[in-house]
């Protein structure tokens, strides 16, 4: 039988005490609370709940069971994290001898760049970015250093579906990585990859410099990423967000490359939604956006999540038929949806519904 969800007031809880801005967390029964650590558990933030258990002096005092199962979760992202960096490591090494630009994306980018210690940033798999032009050589690369490719069929459907690919690790190694020659299906969205690649910023890791996108990249980025999931309420991609947030870049150049790339909406109702989870993290220009916006005024009218969900943008965001219209509604433009509608049906009639679904949870 799976786990219940875990309750609202625990959800509020588990929120306010990995806040960024440090705000305190709601009082109640934290130590002790193995609801609260399967929470952080589930929602990927159970190293940030650690540490923020510890600097209030709390560590010491959760129950056997909450320390253990806590230790346990922490454990194993500490792993999953050491195991996905030696394998990003490799990757990256085959890039660059093969001369192809890329950059890191996702849990590897904010790992390193906006989080403490890399290892308080979980990861699933390692997400790395080249221009479409290089798609071709990079996976004769990778493969050559080991990393294997899906069967023919498998990955002609990501390739005509989607704009990254699986790859499994080489010999001896463990974890996913996945190639993206974009961050956005062709017509949804239109991200200028050329552009992500040659505004990239280098920084040292413990494996080495690292190329990751520039402040407005990743900000635009992590807010279509959580649009793309129609804004599923995971803490861990909503704390990313919070951090980026709490730094904002400049919201005229972001404001215009959000344009740009067709994507007005989802920056707004990601910053709605950061401001939900996390008060006052969002700062002002871009915590109008949402509410000078008619559409996201109205869809979040219409649709929008009760006090019941206190991480949620959306209601029943994990229905598929309710994901279909957010999927459309969150677009900026007309041509665009157009263009959505008929990718997906294409998609449908090619591979059938369940086969068009993915699991991107990082």
């Amino acid at each position: 039988m799976p786990p219940s969800s875990p309750s609202a007031a625990t959800l509020r809880q588990l929120a306010a005490l990995i806040h960024p801005g440090g705000v305190t967390a709601p009082s109640g029964p934290i130590a002790g609370s193995l609801e609260l650590v399967a929470a952080a558990r589930e929602h990927r933030v159970a190293a940030l709940v650690a540490r923020a258990l510890e600097t209030r002096g709390e560590l010491a005092g959760l129950d056997d069971a909450a320390r253990a199962a806590l230790r346990r979760a922490l454990l194993d992202q500490q792993q999953e994290r050491a195991q996905l960096d030696a394998l990003g490591a490799v990757a990256a090494a085959a890039l660059d001898a093969a001369g192809i630009p890329f950059v890191a994306l996702k849990g590897a980018a904010l790992g390193a760049a906006h989080y403490p210690a890399p290892a308080l940033r979980p990861m699933t798999d390692v997400d790395l970015l080249v221009a479409p032009g290089d798609k071709d050589r990079a996976l004769t690369a990778l493969a050559a250093a080991g990393f294997v490719r899906p069967p023919p069929a498998q990955e002609a459907f990501w390739a005509g579906s989607f704009y990254n690919l699986p790859l499994d690790p080489p010999p001896g190694q463990a974890g996913k990585l996945e190639l993206h020659w974009s961050i956005a299906q062709q017509g949804r969205h239109a991200p200028d990859v050329e552009g992500i690649l040659a505004r990239a910023r280098a920084i040292e890791t413990p494996a080495g410099r690292l190329p990751i996108p520039e402040a407005v990249d990743l900000l635009l980025h992590q807010s279509l990423h959580l649009s793309y999931h129609y804004f599923e309420p995971k803490l861990i991609w909503l704390h990313d967000l919070a951090l980026l947030h709490r730094d904002p870049p400049d919201a005229a150049e972001t404001l215009a490359r959000a344009a740009a790339w067709g994507m007005h909406l989802p920056l707004a109702l990601a910053a709605a939604q950061v401001e939900r989870a996390f008060p006052g993290t969002v700062s002002p220009p871009f915590r109008t956006l949402a509410e000078r916006s008619l559409r996201a005024r109205t869809l979040l009218t219409w649709a929008g999540a009760g006090a019941d969900e206190p991480l949620a943008l959306l209601a029943r965001w994990n229905d598929r038929r309710r994901q279909l219209v957010y999927a459309v509604a969150t677009l900026d433009r007309p041509s665009q949806m157009v263009r959505a509608l008929t990718s997906w049906a294409r998609r449908a009639a090619r591979h059938g519904d369940a086969a068009g679904r993915r699991k991107d949870p990082c």
